[in-house]
């Protein structure tokens, strides 16, 4: 590439399967009521949250899920506002847990992608617009990343380009940020324990740190004068909870929980 780069030469391809594009539209109303009740408040957020943390699927009756929760919400000192608020989640919540299992995964995680992208447009700044799903980062009509490397291939799950200020943000949704690294530590310290299947999300999970983490390097040898930030956001509570600090101690990857979410988004709003 001879020609000096900017940001303007970013190209975003092939997003989002046609799978995720349908359960967003499909189920647009449900996502729709649950973010405006969460979004009412840092007590609901955090509820909606910690919920989809606790409960990864969808194999307990949802009324013993629910009688569980309530005992925990009685040690909480919560206004009659947020106990409201949370009643009317705990409504939309029953109707999504009703689902089959694969299909609530998948609205599961979907729905840590809309926080994510709310967190994107609220905190940073940034237009709907500019806000991409799991593309395949071009430079003009050449691939981001030599083809040559092991992560060329990995695609994110929000992209957001502000042109204007040149900035950029990457960020992957790892609703069980433990479980993600905890493949990747038994991967590096034990890789004859990974079975076929824990080999290949060993594999993904490796690529996918090494695009995030490399992401910003790429970019100055190409000469591209940008401000980019790596995230992973994750349904986990707090740094506290998190186990692996240890893999992720270059700085290179800001890790957002859904404490640090909550706290700058609802810092912006108060």
């Amino acid at each position: 590439m001879s020609q000096e780069l900017s940001v303007r030469d970013f190209r975003f391809m092939y997003e989002s399967s046609q799978t995720d594009r349908l359960i967003r539209r499909y189920y647009r109303l449900a996502f729709k009521a649950l973010k405006i009740n969460a979004f009412k408040s840092k007590e609901a957020f955090l509820f909606t949250m910690r919920f989809f943390y606790q409960h990864p699927m969808n194999l307990e009756a949802y009324v013993d899920v629910m009688d569980d929760t309530l005992m925990d919400l009685e040690t909480e000192e919560l206004s009659q506002d947020d106990v409201s608020n949370i009643q009317t989640i705990i409504k939309g919540l029953g109707w999504i847990y009703s689902q089959d299992q694969v299909l609530y995964k998948k609205i599961r995680s979907t729905f840590l992608e809309l926080v994510t992208e709310t967190f994107v447009k609220n905190k940073q700044s940034f237009s709907k617009s500019v806000i991409h799903h799991e593309p395949e980062v071009m430079i003009r009509r050449k691939p981001f990343f030599d083809r040559s490397s092991n992560w060329n291939q990995s695609r994110i799950d929000v992209v957001a380009l502000n042109y204007r200020k040149k900035q950029l943000i990457l960020a992957e949704c790892k609703a069980n940020l433990n479980g993600f690294f905890g493949i990747l530590d038994l991967g590096m310290r034990f890789p004859e324990r990974l079975n076929a299947q824990r080999k290949n999300a060993f594999r993904r999970g490796r690529n996918k740190v090494a695009y995030l983490g490399k992401f910003e390097e790429r970019c100055q040898e190409l000469k591209i004068a940008s401000e980019v930030s790596s995230v992973m956001t994750t349904f986990l509570d707090s740094r506290v909870s998190f186990r692996f600090p240890n893999l992720l101690d270059n700085g290179k990857i800001k890790l957002l929980f859904a404490e640090d979410i909550a706290n700058e988004l609802f810092e912006r709003v108060g």
